[in-house]
């Protein structure tokens, strides 16, 4: 029997100075890591635009970068996953009303969208606060050749809060991917082995190459460090073990670490930690309880706009791309074309009801009417909001 694993290429390359070399040398370093044998090939936070859009203060920069999840930018790495069999967690601003996002899209070795994740802990101390941050932790089941792993995303600053990587293990995460974008000192490498051991999941966190040079009054230096953790900590035999699968230096590189998924799955059925004897009942003041004057930050968006769940044509409930304008879970069932021109056709979400329906060339029972054109595609028209 083929043991069950995960090869993830830690990308830590140089901030790109624009989109043009971040889809250049984003290729390359793909390439390489097929090359390489790697599953998963991960990048560093907002690689579209090097962690850099503008004055602080004014949205109009980042409003500009924004793209979608079917623009250019993550649409060549969805052809380049295709082509090289290698998934891609692609980084970048996403579209979004009210201010951009900082998302994560995981792609999988066909080239299909298999989660997006936004940043929750948006750094509003600084130049996020200009974004609109995530509202839910998810997960995703992704393919890869020795079988199917259950895959959690955070960004950044998110490590730094001890409920991002539970509530991803409690999705069932067994292996969290982190787009990484700030120097990475000791303490902060310790915070990454914290998560993996308190939560039983392997972790592997890119981050950008440190600089040759560093601007005045410039964004905290990048100092590489990428690393993974495997997530045991112990050995059956109650020894302790070195988690640590790999730790970069500070220049560019490609980073390999491979994950033991049968060695991870054993050890989460058998240890202690993770969600065996939690006790939720007494962590109210987690979720309900008061800020401490001392933690009272002005700049603090501590409430979650949570984004629709429910499709506008017809109200039924998906949970695959919510808020983003269409519904991603479908591809498979409706052929790309026709995907593609229900997404021209309507405005707002899709649920895989009414797209199923739409392209086999039948009205929804409950949402919009579909015709066929001419060509023998399905054209779906789209039924008015109820007032």
């Amino acid at each position: 029997m083929t043991p069950a694993t995960l090869t993830v290429a830690l990308l830590q390359l140089s901030a790109p100075s624009d989109e043009a070399r971040a889809l250049a040398v984003g290729e390359r370093a793909c390439r390489e890591a097929a090359a390489l044998g790697a599953d998963v090939a991960l990048f560093a936070e907002a690689w579209q635009v090097g962690y850099g859009w503008g004055p602080p203060g004014s949205t109009a920069a980042a409003d500009a970068l924004a793209t979608t999840h079917d623009g250019p930018f993550v649409t060549r790495f969805r052809e380049l996953a295709r082509e090289l069999g290698l998934a891609i967690v692609a980084t970048y601003l996403q579209r979004w009303p009210g201010g951009p996002r900082n998302a994560a899209t995981l792609i999988d070795r066909r080239g299909r969208l298999a989660l997006t994740y936004a940043k929750v802990h948006t750094c509003d101390f600084g130049d996020e606060a200009q974004l609109t941050p995530g509202d839910r932790f998810t997960t995703a089941d992704l393919e890869v050749a020795s079988g199917t792993v259950r895959i959690g995303l955070m960004v950044c600053f998110d490590r730094e809060f001890p409920e991002a990587a539970r509530a991803l293990a409690l999705g069932g995460a067994e292996v969290v991917l982190v787009p990484n974008a700030c120097a990475l000192p000791d303490v902060r490498v310790e915070q990454v082995r914290t998560r993996a051991y308190e939560n039983m999941v392997g972790i592997a966190v890119a981050n950008y190459a440190a600089p040759e040079h560093v601007a005045a009054g410039g964004h905290e230096a990048y100092d590489g460090r990428s690393l993974a953790c495997s997530g045991i900590c112990f050995g059956p035999d109650r020894a302790p073990l070195d988690q640590t699968l790999v730790e970069a230096g500070r220049g560019e590189e490609i980073a390999l670490a491979t994950f033991d998924l049968d060695a991870l799955r054993e050890y989460r059925a058998r240890e202690s930690w993770g969600d065996a004897y939690r006790r939720p009942g007494a962590y109210g003041l987690l979720v309900d309880g008061p800020v401490a004057p001392v933690f009272v930050r002005a700049d603090a968006r501590r409430e979650v706009v949570r984004a629709p769940t429910v499709c506008d044509a017809c109200g039924a409930s998906f949970g695959c791309g919510a808020g983003t304008g269409s519904c991603w879970c479908v591809e498979e069932t409706v052929p790309t074309d026709v995907l593609g021109a229900l997404r021209d056709a309507y405005d707002g979400c899709l649920c895989p009801d009414c797209l199923r329906a739409a392209a086999a060339g039948r009205p929804h029972s409950a949402g919009p009417s579909a015709i066929s054109s001419a060509s023998g595609s399905v054209v779906a028209v789209r039924r008015p909001k109820p007032a």
